[in-house]
């Protein structure tokens, strides 16, 4: 497939609408629908200044497409930091327009592979996913501001709607996770980590904080038993016997297929590279041949793993002389 019929591809999947893509792509070029359409089926050339206008107005990169070869794997990535809000206002933007593309899809699935629990969990509770972008900010930017503060200030950019959306959107995708018994690790050696540096200046902060973890897990439990995310929405949590050492998430959705690298605490890496997601999917297939599948098992071996979860937040809180949940 040429260039120019992969980027109106990405173009497509990045519009909200999908029905009405020739509509926005018309308006934006100038052009009448059949001369976008000639373009999409790669009768007629895209002028340079087309192209640019494409590619800026949905973020797109060339280089995605001009320079990949069989030595070279093109990502997306987008920056993000609490200095430029505006990066991560964008970041989540263009994954809740592709998470709801996807629910647009007559075919599709995500299966994640999650050596730390998918963001899209967090999503249901604004003050953990706050903690999770101040914890990355922290890391990166030392801001010297409690984490209250920053909840302050972030709070003013109104993105807990978002955060909403994004989590329904997931929750209307069919999907397939593996965890393992280290996948909580990651969040609870960050809440203890900031604990323990003072970053917290209410101890009512990381209490709510780890209430919240609780509920997120009880919510799991709950999809995981009934294999269903949303009335309808089919699930199954895996759990593999190694920790993953990666966080990766495949996404399929009419045809098309694209990998996500989790990066750091918050950000990842994106890239529809046909080789990269071959390579993706038997390492995923191998890692669900040795797994168990907990929604299929008995009810034995499930309540087994998810009260290691729930004693994983318990010894939290005990080390931290909380109230246990």
């Amino acid at each position: 497939m040429d260039i120019q019929k992969l980027l109106f591809e990405e173009i497509r999947s990045r519009i909200s609408n999908p029905a009405a893509w020739s509509k926005e792509i018309s308006e934006l070029l100038h052009l009448g629908r059949d001369a976008v359409y000639r373009r999409e089926r790669g009768d007629v050339q895209l002028t340079v200044g087309e192209l640019e206008t494409l590619c800026r107005h949905y973020g797109i990169s060339l280089d995605r497409y001009l320079l990949s070869d069989r030595h070279n794997v093109v990502f997306k990535h987008t920056s993000l930091n609490h200095q430029d809000s505006f990066n991560y206002t964008q970041y989540i933007g263009q994954l809740l327009l592709q998470l709801q593309y996807m629910v647009s899809c007559e075919q599709k699935e995500i299966i994640f592979c999650a050596d730390d629990v998918p963001i899209f969990h967090f999503m249901e509770f604004a003050e953990l996913t706050y903690f999770k972008l101040y914890s990355w900010n922290q890391a990166v930017l030392n801001l010297g501001v409690s984490y209250e503060d920053f909840v302050y200030e972030l709070k003013k950019q109104h993105l807990e709607p978002v955060f909403q959306n994004l989590h329904e959107a997931y929750c209307r995708i069919p999907s397939r996770e593996i965890w393992s018994r280290g996948t909580i690790g990651p969040i609870l050696e960050l809440l203890e980590y900031h604990h323990d540096i003072g970053s917290f200046r209410n101890q009512d902060s990381i209490g709510l904080l780890l209430e919240q973890l609780g509920h997120l897990i009880t919510n799991l439990k709950r999809r995981t038993k009934g294999q269903e995310k949303h009335e309808g929405v089919h699930f199954d949590l895996y759990l593999s016997p190694v920790n993953l050492g990666i966080s990766q998430m495949l996404c399929r959705f009419d045809g098309q297929q694209s990998v996500s690298v989790k990066l750091y605490t918050i950000n990842s890496i994106a890239t529809l590279d046909m080789r990269y997601v071959t390579e993706t999917i038997d390492w995923i297939r191998g890692v669900l041949n040795k797994s168990s599948c907990l929604s299929k098992l008995s009810e034995k071996e499930r309540i087994h793993f998810f009260n290691h979860l729930d004693g994983c937040i318990d010894g939290l809180a005990g080390r931290l002389n909380l109230p246990q949940a």
